[in-house]
């Protein structure tokens, strides 16, 4: 009865994260800043003579795709179990 009730509370505290607009802005903004950056280095390598044929939907689709391969990576590091049974 009691994992059930931790596995609620657990629950309920990620609900109230995925309602925190802080967060969404955030993430949002990561995201607008990515596909910016991205954007930003096609001019300069369209400068530099290597021209690709992209819009801006792809661009932004490319940048959301980076911030959820980093999402995942940053979510499996932070829940990797550290022993603490370290031996000299």
């Amino acid at each position: 009865m009691i994992d059930a009730f931790k596995a609620f509370f657990t629950m309920y505290q990620q609900g109230k994260e995925l309602t925190n607009k802080e967060v969404w802005r955030n993430r949002a903004r990561a995201a607008n800043v990515l596909a910016i950056f991205i954007s930003a280095v096609l001019v300069v390598a369209n400068g530099a003579g290597y021209h690709f044929n992209v819009d801006q939907d792809t661009i932004n689709a490319i940048a959301g795709g980076v911030a959820a391969l980093v999402g995942v990576f940053n979510n499996f590091v932070h829940n990797i179990p550290v022993s603490s049974d370290s031996k000299p």
